[in-house]
């Protein structure tokens, strides 16, 4: 179960720096334009991230919570990273 956690951490994680923190990636969705949802928006990207890891590795009826589990906490690490300014 804990290896469904990090991993759902991991997608979230790479999903909240795609859509937020990098440039390249960004400016390469405006030249292409596809600057549209699921691939600007951190929880549409890491629900579908979510979603073609389990198709992709798919070993027992618990990796299904990967998705929603990733999509939550990509809620959470967005929110969470932009309260760090008013922190620091």
């Amino acid at each position: 179960m804990i290896d469904i956690l990090l991993i759902s951490l991991y997608i979230a994680c790479t999903a909240v720096f795609f859509t937020n923190y990098n440039a390249p990636y960004l400016s390469l969705l405006d030249r292409l334009r596809l600057n549209r949802k699921p691939l600007n928006c951190a929880l549409c990207l890491s629900w579908w991230l979510g979603i073609a890891y389990t198709i992709a590795t798919y070993s027992s009826l618990a990796m299904l919570m990967i998705a929603p589990m990733g999509a939550l906490f990509a809620i959470i690490i967005e929110r969470l990273v932009k309260m760090l300014p008013m922190i620091f």
